[in-house]
């Protein structure tokens, strides 16, 4: 016995047991989180669902970022070969910090080949935000080659193609902020143009029905397209929409009802929040 379970049940000091422990084998009570979890299964045909209390808002992203990071080694333990699509943004940043693959990779002794696919054409200049998929995947690539492991490949995007080489896809769901703005912008695309957006994916605008506005923005901005993503989709390919805050809460509702996505990982105030738009 532990020494905090000793003193939890003996007392620091004492010589006898404060309280009398029985072994008995009650069915448990379900889980807050689980509830949720199988409500958000059920209310929207999804195939995966992880819903994570961070507490405090400012652990969100890394709560949702552990979640999926999990999410995804669960996935590699039997597999010999995946290719993972990766969005950016902060979920997806706090995805892999989560994930630390050069010691995750110690763990999946199957797997032969991890191929990371980005999802954004390499813009010209850096990031302003920090957290573009090809920063990420150029820090993630260096990290596991000085720890000397090649099974890790980083791939960068190869417009449509790219869709029909992966195994499962991250990416966050957006509520159309300053970041998918300047995205547009900087493309060329004037956001204030643009009318009825809900939210968006890889920085594309979708409607209240999860089709995208603007004519060719996926080609403008180079990512994939959010017909590419409904088509994975259709297929059964595991689609993970990343959502920590709970003003994303209805688009992800929207991206889950028009087969944008088919997996969540959210923090417990969006999974509240869609359950109650979704019965309203």
């Amino acid at each position: 016995m532990s020494k905090l379970l000793d003193e939890a049940v003996y007392g620091s000091g004492a010589k006898t047991p404060l309280v009398q422990l029985q072994v008995v084998a009650p069915l448990p009570e379900p889980m807050p989180m689980l509830e949720l979890e199988m409500a958000l299964l059920q209310k929207f045909s999804l195939r995966e669902a992880r819903v994570v209390e961070a507490g405090r808002a400012e652990w969100a992203y890394p709560a949702v970022g552990m979640a999926a990071a999990q999410l995804l080694l669960d996935w590699l333990q039997e597999a010999e070969r995946f290719a993972l699509g990766l969005g950016g943004g902060r979920a997806l940043r706090a995805f892999m910090e989560s994930l630390n693959l050069p010691h995750a990779l110690a763990r999946l002794p199957r797997l032969r080949q991890l191929e990371l696919w980005a999802l954004y054409r390499r813009p010209a200049r850096k990031s302003h935000w920090g957290s573009g998929i090809n920063d990420i995947l150029d820090a993630v690539a260096m990290r596991c080659h000085q720890f000397g492991d090649q099974r890790v490949q980083c791939r960068p995007f190869e417009g449509a193609a790219t869709a029909t080489r992966l195994d499962a896809l991250f990416a966050s769901i957006g509520h159309f902020d300053e970041q998918d703005q300047q995205v547009l912008r900087e493309a060329g695309v004037n956001p204030n143009a643009l009318q009825g957006v809900v939210g968006t994916l890889l920085s594309q605008p979708f409607d209240a029905k999860g089709q995208p506005i603007g004519e060719r923005i996926n080609e403008q901005i180079g990512v994939l397209s959010l017909k590419a993503m409904r088509r994975l989709v259709a297929r059964g390919v595991p689609v993970v929409g990343l959502v920590a805050i709970p003003q994303r809460a209805h688009p992800t509702v929207v991206a889950c009802r028009n087969g944008l996505v088919n997996c969540l990982v959210v923090e417990r105030r969006v999974a509240e929040a869609m359950l109650a738009e979704s019965d309203g």
